[in-house]
Formats: structure tokens, C-alpha cells, sequence
């Protein structure tokens, strides 16, 4: 299990690593790395449901499109998606009716 911060990290670098690797450019592709960034930023969706979006979504569109992207953004891909099912840390204790605090 990660925390929470580092999840969120690793996310951030995997969007930024994706963006500057990606070739050949597509607009499509541009607008799913925006919404990933967009989506990071706000902070109101954990980062692994925005990975999973993200990566069905660009999976959606390589094999519709026949879209090619590199090997070395093949891989961050692959990373994105393993972050994608990463457990995390229970960010609350969790609430018993019957303790009075």
C-alpha cells in the first residue's frame, strides 16, 4: 500500500512523462493528457480513477483510430495503468456508533 501524497505524485509524473514522450502528436490525445492534468490539479477524484479513465480511454482511441504511440510512452502507459489499481492508505479511521470521543 502507497500513501495517498505518493500515489498522487507518481500520477503527476506518469501525465507529464506521457505528454513529452507521446508521438506522433494527435488531438485527441491532447485532450485526454488535458483532462488528466486538469482532473490532477483539482484534487477532487482520486488519482487512480483518473489513471483508469485515462488509460481506457487512450487504449479506446489506439485501437478505434489506429492510433501508433512510441515504445518508450508504451511503457509509461503500462506504468499509468499498474498505478491505476494501486491500493492506498484508508485516509480516516474508521467510525464505530457505540465510542463517544
Amino acid at each position: 500500500m502507497k500513501s495517498r501524497k505518493e500515489v498522487a505524485r507518481l500520477a503527476n509524473e506518469y501525465v507529464a512523462a506521457f505528454e513529452m514522450t507521446y508521438q506522433p502528436k494527435n488531438k485527441k490525445m491532447a485532450q485526454i493528457i488535458a483532462y488528466g492534468k486538469k482532473e490532477l490539479e483539482d484534487r477532487q477524484i482520486a488519482p487512480q480513477i483518473i489513471m483508469e479513465k485515462m488509460v481506457t480511454a487512450i487504449y479506446r482511441l489506439i485501437v478505434e483510430q489506429k492510433c501508433t504511440i512510441g515504445d518508450d510512452a508504451a511503457q509509461i502507459l503500462k506504468q499509468m495503468e499498474i498505478l491505476s489499481r494501486t491500493k492506498t492508505l484508508l485516509p480516516f479511521k474508521r467510525y464505530d456508533p457505540w465510542i463517544i470521543e
